[in-house]
């Protein structure tokens, strides 16, 4: 959720055009981040990358031992988890976020990182060797030495100094000491597999396969296991892993089955919850433990199978904007959204992506004429459109122009973002 964002908004989505394609010749298996001008990725191929929000070139890039499974920018660094390859182990770095030069690794030892945040000074690491259990690893975000170490692991979410956690085979929530990594209490989540949790307005969201969403007091119940505050229904996805759910001030978004999701954050008053809008989509909502949408402005943008990325109005779910894009295999990364322009990876199209919304007046259709009669006078009907920041009035004045021309009008009255008026233009052919 980026509560900053305001210049992508419902009037001007629909405009929304590709600006740069940044192309990395293996698949992307996380979403980008973008802190102050910069776009941060990592690929398959054991490459990560800093690039420029606005043009797509390259500024930095760093190898790493193989597939990037996460990343934070915090303060000036970012800080990277990867897997093993060969007989090089995962490891976790920590790099200048404006230079890319090294700060300090560490070595999980024969255990592979596959998940990372960072909050407060510390980066917390998920690993694990093989199919055993997971662990989860507290590192100072400084040195890179570590903290301390719990058997407890899984996708992370932090929030007030606690650490809430779902395992990727065991849908239990787990909630830790953030300090000390004890644990507080366990929230009670049926089902084989569970989505990262999500944690606002003071509660903690799980998406299960088994067909819910499950709601808990982020404080706890005052006992050591919990039940949800409530549950919301989604179709069930059976041995799939479910697709996170992301919260803005108001609603809850999820994706699940052929269908997109918004229910309100705070319940319905009831036990079982229906959704406030249900949308469908033209694709499935493959597994994804790592893939929320995004919410900015009142618009939820959603990755969707392998090819779809949809922009739904978050108040009734209408569509406001989709894209296709090609690729064989799920998209596995989410959309970010700063600064006016949307950045997405096409996980198995190798790109990452950059599009943008046009700011300013336009005018359409564009006309052309085949053939003209001297002496004769040529109308063009024309649709004005303002797709600037603000309602505003516009003079029109042709100029430039060697032929007699005359316009329909020469000041147009107010016009609210996104609203048009059509004109007329004559121009009339010289013998």
């Amino acid at each position: 959720y980026n509560p900053n964002e305001w210049k992508l908004d419902e009037f001007n989505i629909q405009n929304l055009e590709l600006l740069w394609n940044n192309y990395a010749p293996c698949t992307i298996n996380t979403g980008p981040t973008v802190v102050d001008g910069i776009v941060y990725y990592g690929h398959y191929c054991g490459e990560f990358r800093a690039v420029d929000a606005v043009t797509g070139e390259i500024i930095w890039k760093q190898g790493i031992t193989r597939t990037e499974t996460g990343h934070s920018v915090v303060n000036g660094i970012v800080y990277v988890s990867a897997t093993c390859t060969g007989d090089t182990c995962g490891m976790v770095y920590a790099f200048d976020a404006y230079t890319g030069d090294p700060i300090w690794t560490w070595d999980p030892r024969e255990k592979q990182p596959i998940d990372l945040v960072v909050a407060d000074n510390v980066v917390y690491v998920t690993v694990q060797a093989g199919r055993s259990p997971l662990n989860l690893v507290a590192l100072d975000a400084e040195t890179g030495a570590m903290v301390w170490r719990n058997r407890k692991g899984g996708m992370v979410a932090i929030d007030n100094g606690l650490l809430y956690l779902t395992g990727p085979k065991n849908p239990t929530l787990y909630v830790l000491d953030a300090r000390k990594g004890k644990l507080l209490w366990e929230g009670l989540v049926k089902g084989s597999r569970a989505s990262r949790p999500v944690v606002a307005h003071q509660n903690v969201y799980v998406h299960s396969d088994d067909g819910y969403l499950y709601t808990f007091n982020a404080s706890g119940c005052g006992d050591t296991t919990c039940s949800p505050l409530w549950l919301g229904l989604v179709p069930s996805q059976t041995g799939n892993n479910p697709q996170p759910p992301a919260v803005d001030s108001n609603n809850l978004f999820v994706g699940a089955g052929n269908s997109f999701y918004g229910f309100d954050a705070n319940g319905c008053g009831e036990y079982e919850c229906a959704a406030l809008w249900r949308t469908a989509t033209a694709c499935q909502y493959f597994p994804g433990r790592k893939t929320p949408p995004s919410v900015a402005n009142g618009i939820v943008y959603s990755p969707c199978g392998s090819n779809f990325i949809y922009a739904f109005d978050s108040s009734s779910g209408d569509i406001l904007w989709q894209y296709f894009t090609s690729g064989g295999y799920e998209m596995r990364a989410s959309p970010a959204i700063a600064e006016g322009r949307l950045y997405h990876a096409a996980t198995f199209n190798f790109n990452l992506s950059a599009f943008e919304a046009p700011i300013g007046v336009f005018l359409s259709p564009e006309t052309k004429t085949d053939e003209v009669i001297p002496g004769e006078s040529i109308t063009y009907e024309l649709i004005l459109t303002n797709n600037t920041m603000q309602e505003d009035r516009f003079l029109l004045e042709i100029t430039g122009n060697t032929w007699a021309t005359s316009l329909s009008l020469t000041e147009t009255p107010i016009l609210t973002r996104g609203s048009s008026l059509a004109f007329t233009l004559s121009v009339t052919v010289p013998d």
